[in-house]
């Protein structure tokens, strides 16, 4: 306990050790938030008010989610089964799958995502009634804007039902409002009529209907408040209406919570969320515990005091006033801030003095890396300056947006290629595809081909594959025929296979892959990324159509792309390369960085124009009056400006363009005159006035700057697969784990996965229902269910695969009712520690003994074998974390090879613990330290995921 608590300051002891009851922890930015969450959790567990699996903390993302749980696990000393660290969206389908049947919603819902219910909309459009908000030119223009204001009113906590109620009693009026407004209201009650038709939820649907369940069930919200002793609520400031009356419901007036939050980052209003729930939480919980944590770890104390003088302006609408708590911050890391406020001639000249800067500094302190440097800006819109100064100045960099997918260069190459093998005569498909760097086909040659097809009307497929009448050299001959050549396979190939699988063909066959492997620069790294999402893409649509063709898919990207989507970007830039950063101020939030450059600071850029949504949302519907609509806004620009800025580590910069390019010159924005209103904050900024241009430094100059040297980072915790995949060969972990190259499920790994689903369910209902258990045509009904046919290569192969499924669970069905075994745990998870490193995993199944020892079995579906000794060393982890734990002895651990219906015994002698632990931790140190060369092995690599694009390969 000790260890766990050294460290903290007063104020962060106070709220890690805080006994029963509510709590709010006002949180400063840079005041260890996340530290203090984690370690709170982890006394809980240590001091033995709770167990991991009673403790539930909220997170806005999944990234947050997983940065508390692994916290945790280095925190504790021994492992645990199950913490509830989940978004508020997961946290809301988690509960629906468990009780969602109670009030009448299907325990298998599917989950809509954006672009999802676009598509939803689109198809079925007629039955919306719409007039006003359906053009004739343009029918689907106003489906986002419909889709958006659904989600506030879930957000809101308003029935259609309720806004049809509203709708309907409001006055008749002459300019048609209560007409337009019912439209609106019956629109809404369409869209949740057919969503549920189609067996699907929307995200906001997730905490609505978990209120929904709560407030109907009493039940279930008992079942639920019993479950969970403590509540844990991250970024509190950022809850909705629905969020925070989910977490009173589930909290109870007394009950344990504990709410972390800051107001002044409350920057979120337009995605629903309301300030005055943190600013009214002591109203609602009157005997809450406050915490104030003041004591700043990341800036120095000018960034905080200038920050601190700004944000002030927000008065009285403030905890600071409203709670009489002083949120000064005071920096840790001492004085010696520089800040400086940059007027440059145009926007170009201000993206040359930020790359001049970084450059500078990069040169002038050689402890400095890339990363340290951070370009913020209001809108994505204004980065396009310095993208291209920083690409002139030889400045390696990233541009961290979460939409654009489409957009990037990778996944226009992709798309083209599938649109040409879905038509043959898509010239510009095919135009862009000619110049991949991989066929390196010279550009006049292309043009060339080009005019040849416009002179004889013809497609550019057709012409090529006439070149040899039109004068081209043998060599590009050649290139030419290889490109026919392969559109000609692999459109063969999408008439056999899905198209995931299809794309996979593509860059191995075309050689794509391999020039991206070549040399992990930034871009590469960044491009592979970028073509894992497209996969997950192609996926999702896989696993929604039972047949999925490639017309298919590229019908329904076709929908996409109308609705305006440009597709989701992943968002891992952490654990790239060394590179700037250039991101919006949203996206900075909880980032920090040692220089922050905060731009475009002119009048109307930032603060941004309060535009509204399309169709408003009604101001007497919404829960939070607490601040006027007007006022409103502009004090979510300040909180966003204060968010910007407490990023900085050592160095603000603050730069602004007289001429951003308009009709007019640019006024600064008011922020900076309310900056330079207070007079300490004045004598702290240093202004500096681009008095002309400079001339560009030439890439030459900065070459040896850009080559930087980089280390992936590992992840924080890892599974036993991943351990397999290092001992096999350390490239083939590195190009899965690291990297993380697309890859695509097999037919045998399909099946395996397929086999181990229906055994879950078949011996989870056995395990509840012993004296009833599942007979064969109610399992061959859950086979059905759960069998996905994507994974095939072809048809025969799908029906093998499905044959012999049926054979194997036939006589596993046999096996259960003839042994009566006695289940207690299925896939049970756990997360082990050994020594500074932890290994999650899941146990297939684990049955209990009378004399209460265990007996471990692990499914597999290939042939059945003699386990070697790494088959061992898993069912042997198994066995380490059954005793640390779950505190339980294993008495035997068997393979259970279902296809042949056979066990293999694995022997349980507690003597290979201690061993076992040891040389788990021994690998795991050679896996930190590894420098991930390929090792390969004719066995291995022929079941090698990257065989087709690795050049180490043995065959």
């Amino acid at each position: 306990m000790d260890e766990l608590l050294q460290g903290l300051n007063p104020e962060q002891l106070k709220a890690v050790t805080h006994g029963e009851g509510p709590l709010l922890i006002v949180a400063g930015a840079g005041t260890g938030k996340t530290t203090v969450l984690a370690k709170r959790v982890a006394w809980l567990i240590a001091s033995g008010k709770a167990k991991p699996e009673e403790i539930l903390a909220l997170t806005f993302t999944e990234k947050a989610a997983s940065e508390l749980e692994e916290r945790v696990d280095v925190l504790l000393p021994i492992g645990y089964v199950d913490l509830w660290a989940l978004t508020f969206h997961g946290f809301g389908e988690r509960v629906l799958r468990e009780r969602g049947i109670d009030i009448g919603l299907p325990a298998d819902a599917g989950l809509l995502d954006e672009t999802g219910a676009w598509l939803t909309v689109r198809e079925n459009l007629g039955r919306f009634g719409l007039e006003y908000y359906k053009p004739l030119g343009d029918p689907s223009r106003f489906i986002h804007d419909l889709l958006g204001h659904f989600s506030r009113a879930k957000d809101e906590l308003v029935t259609p039902a309720e806004y049809l109620r509203w709708a309907e009693a409001l006055p008749e009026d002459a300019e048609g409002e209560k007409t337009r407004v019912l439209e609106v209201a019956h629109a809404y009650d369409a869209y949740s009529k057919l969503i549920l038709e189609h067996n699907q939820l929307d995200f906001g649907a997730l905490i609505a209907e978990t209120v929904r369940l709560f407030r109907e069930r009493p039940n279930v919200l008992s079942e639920y408040r019993q479950r969970f002793k403590y509540i844990l609520v991250d970024e509190f400031q950022d809850t909705n209406a629905a969020q925070y009356e989910l977490v009173k419901l589930l909290a109870g007036p007394t009950g344990n919570l504990t709410v972390v939050g800051d107001d002044d980052q409350s920057i979120y209003k337009f995605r629903g969320a309301s300030i005055g729930n943190i600013l009214s939480f002591r109203d609602d919980f009157p005997k809450a515990a406050s915490v104030a944590l003041i004591r700043n770890y990341r800036s120095k104390q000018e960034i905080l005091d200038v920050s601190h003088a700004f944000i002030k302006r927000n008065d009285p609408n403030r905890l600071e006033a409203k709670l009489g708590l002083s949120k000064r911050l005071v920096a840790e890391r001492g004085t010696g801030a520089a800040i400086t406020h940059v007027i440059a001639t145009d926007s170009d000249d201000e993206a040359d003095f930020i790359a001049e800067e970084i450059i500078r500094l990069k040169e002038t302190e050689p402890e400095t890396n890339w990363s340290d440097f951070a370009v913020l800006f209001r809108a994505n819109s204004h980065a396009r300056p310095c993208l291209d100064s920083f690409a002139r100045h030889g400045i390696p960099h990233l541009y961290v947006a979460s939409k654009g997918l489409y957009l990037k260069p990778i996944i226009q190459d992709a798309i083209c290629y599938l649109k040409l093998l879905d038509n043959y005569h898509e010239s510009p498909a095919l135009h862009r595809v000619l110049h991949w760097d991989v066929f390196a086909i010279p550009a006049l040659d292309i043009v060339k081909l080009t005019h040849e097809a416009k002179r004889h009307n013809w497609s550019l497929y057709e012409t090529l594959g006439k070149t040899e009448d039109f004068g081209f050299s043998p060599e590009t001959l050649a290139k030419f025929r290889q490109v026919e050549g392969l559109i000609r396979k692999h459109a063969e190939r999408a008439r056999k296979t899905t198209p995931a699988r299809l794309l996979k063909e593509i860059f191995v066959d075309s050689g794509y892959y391999e020039i991206l492997l070549k040399k992990e620069t930034p871009e590469n790294l960044e491009a592979i990324s970028f073509l894992n999402q497209l996969v997950r893409r192609i996926q999702v649509y896989e696993r929604a159509d039972p047949r999925p063709t490639l017309a298919g898919f590229m019908r329904e990207l076709d929908w996409e792309l109308e609705s305006g989507e440009e597709g989701t970007v992943p968002n891992d830039f952490a654990e790239g390369p060394d590179t700037v950063k250039l991101m919006t101020a949203h996206t900075a939030k909880g980032l920090e960085f040692r220089h922050v450059f905060v731009i475009q600071l002119a009048a109307r850029r930032f603060p941004g124009d309060n535009r509204g949504d399309a169709i408003p949302f009604p101001n007497e519907l919404v829960r939070d009056q607490s601040v006027e609509p007007g006022e409103a806004h502009l004090e979510e620009e300040r909180r966003l400006f204060y968010v910007a800025c407490t990023r900085a580590k050592d160095r603000l910069y603050l730069s602004y363009a007289e001429d951003a390019g308009g009709a007019r010159k640019k006024k600064p924005s008011r922020f900076l005159d309310e900056l330079f209103a207070d007079e300490a904050t004045k004598r702290q900024i240093t202004v500096v006035q681009r008095q002309a241009r400079k001339s560009l430094i030439e890439p030459e100059s900065v070459a040896a700057l850009a080559e930087h040297a980089f280390k992936l980072a590992l992840p924080t915790s890892f599974s036993y697969s991943q351990l397999a995949a290092f001992s096999k060969c350390p490239l083939q972990y590195k190009y899965a784990h690291l990297l993380k190259i697309p890859t695509l499920d097999t037919g045998t790994m399909g099946f395996g996965k397929t086999i181990h689903a229906v055994l879950e369910k078949f011996i989870g209902h056995y395990k509840d229902h012993p004296d009833s258990p599942m007979s064969a045509e109610e399992l061959w009904a859950e086979y059905d269910s759960l069998w996905k046919g994507e994974w095939y290569e072809d048809a025969d192969d799908r029906d093998r695969h499905y044959q012999a499924g049926r054979e194997a669970l036939a006589k596993a069905h046999a096996r259960t009712l003839r042994e009566q075994p006695t289940p207690w745990l299925l896939e049970a998870p756990f997360t082990l520690k050994v020594g500074k490193y932890v290994v999650k995993g899941k146990i297939d199944r684990v049955d209990k003994l009378p004399d209460g020892r265990a007996v471990i079995y692990d499914y597999k579906t290939g042939k059945a074998r003699t386990p070697d000794a790494d088959m061992k060393e898993q069912l042997i982890i198994y066995q380490l974390a059954l005793a640390d734990v779950y505190q339980v002895e294993t008495a035997a651990m068997y393979f259970w090879f279902v296809r042949d219906d056979e066990l293999q015994e694995v022997k349980a002698d507690p003597k290979n613990l201690e061993k076992a632990r040891v040389k788990l931790e021994e690998r795991l140190a050679e896996l930190e330290a590894s420098d991930f060369a390929a090792t390969p092995d004719r066995f291995a690599c022929k079941y090698c995921d990257f065989r087709d694009i690795c050049s180490y390969k043995v065959l």
